[in-house]
């Protein structure tokens, strides 16, 4: 098993196509990459085939293209920083959050009439027994 930005990679598929898969980019920035890498387009290269050196020298080389050369932000730090900003919020105990918590719109957008695939996401609520009352 290979992982490259804590991401599972295939094998099987060809390096170029799985790089952009991986780093979530598009043909062109994938392309940019793997040529700056010093790979051939013309060879077909699989992750399988390539001795663990070389994987180990591909990931720091995609690393230091990446952030520092392209200013690209990869799939794995842009989750991260979604995260962080969620648990900012959390912490904060802002309204936001808690519309968050309750899967409603959060940017002020009215609920009465619109808002049905938030409602929609939400599911049907059910009714919470009240404690101390008898059942009919």
């Amino acid at each position: 098993m290979i992982f490259l930005f804590e991401e599972k990679i295939g094998e099987k598929k060809r390096m170029d196509l799985e790089l952009r898969n991986c780093l979530g980019f598009g043909k062109l920035w994938g392309l940019k990459i793997y040529i700056s890498m010093g790979f051939n387009l013309r060879k077909k290269y699989n992750f399988k085939n390539l001795p663990k050196i070389m994987l180990k020298k591909i990931d720091e080389n995609i690393e230091n293209k990446v952030i520092n050369l392209y200013q690209l932000k990869v799939a794995a730090v842009q989750k991260n920083k979604l995260d962080n900003e969620m648990k900012k919020l959390k912490l904060t105990n802002c309204y936001r959050w808690k519309r968050h918590l309750q899967k409603l719109p959060v940017r002020g957008q009215r609920t009465k009439t619109n808002a049905r695939t938030q409602k929609a996401r939400r599911g049907k609520r059910k009714a919470l027994p009240i404690p101390g009352k008898k059942k009919k």
